[in-house]
């Protein structure tokens, strides 16, 4: 066996100890794990039947339908609601390790894979059920084949990209937030392409034309209506501690629709900003771990 068919064996055992720790950590977590206010939302929706959930719009209507196919295969408990996020969990490392392998090395996307695992936020919503933890993993996906589709220029990867951030505003609207950084990637890309100048390249640019015209048109088809629904919801339910507000009860609800009025994306940007958990002693274990990762010997090259 070579000596890169053995370093490929063990990035594969340390993705899988990943996948075992993960599964471990879950199964510590149900048991304890209280449904909240929105898990109870999803109980209640499930309800529904098939046809009145594809029909009304939900902000978790993806995953509200995942759920009640779980439910209507498993019978109704939280556990069961919660299986989509649990599955979703595990293919979020095995994603990430997948795009951290593409843009730097596999030994990066094991390193991120680790760091995703110990944020308590992942775990969290890994047994959350709701859409955050689907958002997360089809914008990681997004951003994944965006950058083969648009590196290689191929039409499979672009058409995947756009399926997957169709499928994360239908997780939640808030995988939007990701669509600017998508969208600064791209343009880099694409503007990378049109500016060489080889012989071989021309075939890519106008196979990259196509790509693009097909792809706005299918934004606009899949996302478009989506977006649209959410910017004329005209009711938003947002923690008092966000707005300084509150009816009494820790809840706020506003007037005008979330992105209508510059209150409206501060206070979706709040929980952003504000959270707890994305700062302290896992931001500087995250620091510490991108320092390994610049620092590793790029073996994989020295080994080929």
């Amino acid at each position: 066996m070579s000596n890169l068919s053995i370093l490929r064996q063990r990035e594969f055992l340390a993705l899988l100890g990943l996948l075992l720790v993960y599964g471990i950590a879950v199964s510590w977590t149900l048991p304890g794990k209280y449904p909240w206010h929105d898990e109870i939302t999803t109980l209640r929706d499930s309800r529904e039947s098939f046809e009145h959930l594809a029909k009304t719009y939900y902000t978790h209507k993806a995953y509200i339908l995942a759920s009640k196919a779980c439910t209507s295969l498993w019978g109704e408990s939280f556990t069961v609601l919660r299986i989509p996020s649990i599955a979703m969990g595990g293919l979020s490392l095995i994603a990430i390790y997948w795009l951290g392998s593409m843009l730097f090395r596999p030994a990066v996307g094991i390193l991120a894979a680790a760091y995703l695992l110990l944020h308590p936020s992942f775990l969290f919503f890994s047994a959350d059920a709701r859409g955050y933890q689907g958002a997360f993993l089809f914008s990681i996906l997004a951003a994944a084949f965006l950058w083969r589709g648009l590196s290689k220029v191929t039409i499979f990867d672009c058409l995947m990209a756009a399926l997957s951030l169709f499928l994360g505003l239908m997780m939640q609207p808030t995988a939007a937030l990701t669509y600017p950084g998508m969208m600064i990637m791209s343009s880099i890309l694409i503007v990378k392409t049109y500016r060489n100048d080889h012989e071989d390249s021309r075939l890519k640019k106008k196979k990259l034309s196509w790509i693009l015209g097909v792809s706005l048109i299918a934004g606009l088809i899949l996302i478009g209506p989506r977006v649209w629904d959410y910017i004329r919801w005209d009711t938003l339910l947002i923690p008092s501690r966000f707005t300084g507000e509150g009816d009494g009860e820790g809840v706020s609800s506003l007037g005008p629709g979330p992105l209508r009025t510059l209150e409206g994306w501060r206070i979706h940007l709040a929980p952003l900003i504000s959270a707890e958990l994305h700062t302290g002693r896992i931001v500087t274990l995250g620091v510490f771990l991108l320092l390994i990762g610049a620092l590793l010997p790029e073996r994989g090259k020295r080994l080929q």
